[in-house]
């Protein structure tokens, strides 16, 4: 594992598999302050075995203590508009698979995703193709910084 620029705040939200905006109690400096990591992790290694190896690296290397709490939040829900399938008229299947993290399959081209792989919220409007309905769900979540709860069984990929 390498990270590079990194802030801590980012780290332990990945390490702990949760949004930014789920960490709290956090000093102000841990969004500001960058570091490069370095750290061997298998690479067939699945990502909850990275995020556990993760905690442990920033607990050995940070003294990092942190507890997992519940609290009642507001939350959004993504359903479906349509029972019968019928998709809304910005929603197309896509025909580009994007792999689980929605940024393709092996490695990345040098200018970044393969074509047809993105996933962005604008101030405008979002622009998401080859996406999972999860991913939309994960990216609306950290533009509102409120949970997402994806329930529409997201078996449909965004173009």
């Amino acid at each position: 594992m390498v990270f590079v620029n990194y802030s801590l705040h980012a780290l332990i939200a990945a390490a702990y598999d949760i949004q930014p905006f789920q960490l709290i109690g956090a000093p102000p400096w841990l969004r500001t302050e960058r570091f490069d990591i370095t750290a061997r992790a298998s690479t067939n290694a699945p990502l909850p075995e990275l995020n556990l190896m993760l905690r442990s690296l920033l607990a050995e290397r940070f003294k990092l203590k942190a507890r997992q709490e519940q609290r009642e939040l507001p939350v959004y829900f993504l359903v479906k508009a349509h029972e019968d399938g019928r998709l809304g008229p910005a929603l197309k299947p896509s025909t580009v698979d994007c792999g689980p993290t929605g940024r393709g399959r092996g490695p990345a081209p040098a200018g970044g995703p393969p074509a047809g792989c993105r996933a962005m919220i604008t101030p405008t409007g979002g622009d998401f193709e080859g996406q999972a309905i999860s991913q939309l769900a994960t990216v609306l979540g950290m533009a509102l910084r409120q949970t997402v709860v994806d329930q529409t069984r997201g078996i449909l990929r965004l173009l």
